[in-house]
């Protein structure tokens, strides 16, 4: 299939290396959809509520590993901790098994979505809500909730794809 196509292009400087050591037909190209002046910061600024406000991941897909991030936030025990899940779209069986996970180990601090909002509205709740943004995927996915949660000043925890194209560009992630 590779080779019918002319070019693979490809979005983080992780998945290029992985494509290129997979396939040998040498035509992918790297168009990063992150680059260091799109992480400028703008001028949200949080107001102190006395609670933390989490996000894990940005969808209902099972590649988001959110057991695994749910599971690191509840070993930190603060019951000023909020968790909130974007679940507006994925796999409709793992969506209810998430709700129904971080309900049982969050109970009322557990805060989800399963209707997109529009873009302006999610948006402004990123850059006046979220605190930190955890991610236990492995892939590059999120790019978009990432990168306007590192506008806003969020703390971003992320898997070692994401990790290794941020690092790239001197974006601090963790």
């Amino acid at each position: 299939f590779q080779s019918r196509l002319k070019k693979i292009c490809l979005i983080s400087p992780e998945d290029k290396t992985r494509y290129d050591k997979y396939y040998t037909k040498n035509n992918s190209i790297l168009l990063p959809l992150l680059l260091s002046k799109t992480i400028m910061p703008v001028p949200y600024i949080k107001q102190p509520a006395g609670r933390v406000a989490v996000m894990v991941s940005h969808s209902g897909w099972q590649h988001n590993n959110h057991e695994h991030s749910f599971r690191m936030l509840k070993n930190i025990d603060n019951d000023s901790i909020i968790v909130f899940c974007p679940l507006c779209y994925g796999d409709p069986d793992y969506i209810k098994y998430v709700i129904s996970l971080g309900k049982s180990l969050f109970g009322d601090r557990f805060k989800y979505i399963t209707e997109l909002m529009p873009y302006g509205d999610y948006n402004n709740y990123l850059n006046t809500e979220i605190d930190i943004y955890v991610t236990s995927s492995q892939l590059q996915t999120g790019l978009g909730a990432s990168n306007i949660l590192l506008r806003s000043g969020a703390k971003i925890y992320v898997g070692n794809n994401l990790y290794e194209s941020y690092k790239h560009i001197g974006v601090q992630v963790h």
